[in-house]
């Protein structure tokens, strides 16, 4: 094991590695995504209470959540999200898809916050002192072309690139779940007998929203309750409105602080839009075109050697 590696008084040391997001600007640190670099043991700890939660995560956390939950998948959210556009709304009220994004969402999350929901939702004492554990005191150092940084002290977030991370943010964002399915503003989008609020998949979240000039403002008064709580801070030019109905189509955009997005936004890798006929054209005609274009280039390839026959 190399030096400095070891946990001690000072806390579980970790390199933090950046990893390039390829198309934005090289010269922006938001263009590089940060990854943790952990010691053996302390990867092996992560790994033994991720396991843990693991096996009660489906009985606490709503099926609102599809995240990095075992037995849920991401096509249960993309189908949900369709089924409601796509079906005829008979509703008299305006109705809209709200996509919010989240700034920097698991490097924002408070400890204090996070230990607090772990006590909230009935962990006991000792499961709670191993995950402070890992979060007491830690420090880091950035590598970048395999020069590393002098240590300093971590305050907040969960580690990218630990096992236990993505299980934690889950758990630290389900009260805003909660806190937006008890809004009564939210409203919400009926269908088919059942009632759509809120949608997730980790910190990519989802909200159906009926009447949006007076669901706007309760909701963005309620992220920022939540956010002065837990960290979270909502990235207002990246958030996206897609209206549904031509009474949500209607109102004027200058009402609507988030980007309206009328031809369609992106969502879990897919292009959605009002009508099935784009969609199929936004998400199948580039895909068919760049297959075509490698097929193409393969038959200019040389061809190897025939096999020699003994």
């Amino acid at each position: 094991m190399n030096s400095g590696k070891s946990p001690g008084p000072d806390g579980y040391p970790a390199s933090i590695s950046l990893i390039y997001k390829k198309g934005k600007d090289p010269l922006s640190c938001a263009s590089y995504r940060p990854i943790s670099l952990l010691s053996v043991d302390v990867k092996i700890l992560a790994k033994i209470l991720a396991r843990r939660l693991e096996s009660v995560m489906p009985k606490i956390i709503s099926e609102d959540q599809t995240g990095f939950i075992g037995g849920r998948h991401s096509y249960s959210n993309i189908r949900r999200l369709l089924g409601v556009i796509l079906s005829p709304s008979s509703s008299n009220i305006p109705e809209a898809i709200i996509s919010l994004d989240a700034e920097k969402a698991f490097d924002r999350v408070e400890w204090d916050y996070l230990l607090f929901c772990l006590r909230q939702f009935g962990f006991n004492t000792n499961l709670i002192s191993w995950i402070r554990l890992l979060y007491s005191s830690p420090c880091a150092s950035v590598c970048t072309n395999n020069q590393r940084s002098i240590p300093f002290p971590l305050f907040r977030g969960t580690r990218q690139g630990c096992p236990l991370s993505p299980l934690l943010f889950v758990l630290a964002i389900e009260p805003l779940s909660a806190a937006l399915k008890m809004e009564e503003g939210l409203g919400g989008i009926e269908r088919w007998g059942i009632k759509h609020q809120v949608s997730l998949y980790a910190d990519d979240l989802l909200l159906y929203v009926s009447n949006p000039l007076t669901s706007i403002p309760r909701i963005l008064t309620l992220l920022n309750v939540f956010g002065r709580l837990s960290g979270y801070k909502l990235n207002i030019s990246k958030s996206e409105y897609l209206p549904i109905n031509q009474l949500a189509i209607a109102i004027s955009p200058s009402t609507i602080p988030f980007k309206i997005a009328n031809t369609g936004f992106k969502y879990l890798g897919i292009t959605v839009t009002q009508s099935l006929r784009t969609m199929r054209e936004q998400n199948f005609t580039s895909l068919t075109t760049t297959v075509k274009s490698d097929l193409q280039r393969w038959n200019y390839l040389p061809q190897p050697p025939a096999p020699r026959r003994c």
